[in-house]
């Protein structure tokens, strides 16, 4: 059979399993962060850690997928960005997922406005297919990192401007990571 399966019955009578099956999810991870931080960074092309940004899995089939879904809570005084970065088995971060070079602007995943004495929190979020070459007992880590005018902080889950007040808030960060079966 071929064709477009659209609805539950076409699932239930086997098209699905006798395709392959591919597309399956077979575990899930996540990540969250509620704690807020202000972080300084070396300058627009230096990234620095996001505090407690990790998020890792350890693939249970060989060729999956993984299916990242991300979203940071950030704000700053200053124009900077938020670089996705990718680890297998401990050989190093790389990034992944980000805009296209062009001159001397910097290539990010994320990106915010300037927010001079905020409150607000620019709420960045995607979803991206990573098929990265792994062994079966490698460890898959995904984190975020950030680049920002030197001197100047990234504030992670709050505003610049953290008094407290009712108008301010404090908002959660997350990195799910999804194994997709080939």
């Amino acid at each position: 059979m071929s064709g477009i399966v659209g609805d539950n019955v076409a699932r239930a009578s086997g098209v699905v399993a006798s395709a392959g099956g591919g597309g399956k999810v077979l575990q899930i991870a996540q990540n969250y962060w509620t704690g807020t931080s202000s972080q300084t960074t070396g300058g627009y092309a230096t990234y620095t850690d996001m505090s407690n940004t990790v998020s890792t899995i350890t693939p249970t089939a060989a060729g999956s997928s993984i299916l990242i879904f991300s979203n940071i809570a950030f704000c700053s005084t200053h124009n900077g960005g938020i670089r996705l970065m990718a680890d297998i088995a401990g050989a190093g971060y790389n990034a992944i997922f980000q805009g296209v070079a062009a001159g001397s602007r910097n290539t990010n995943t994320y990106g915010n406005p300037s927010a001079v004495n905020s409150a607000n929190q620019y709420i960045q979020s995607g979803q991206f297919l990573w098929t990265p070459t792994y062994t079966l007992t490698d460890v898959l880590s995904v984190k975020m990192m950030g680049s920002m005018e030197p001197s100047t902080p990234i504030c992670i889950n709050r505003g610049d401007s953290d008094t407290n007040a009712n108008n301010r808030q404090r908002c959660v960060s997350t990195i799910t990571l999804w194994e997709v079966a080939a």
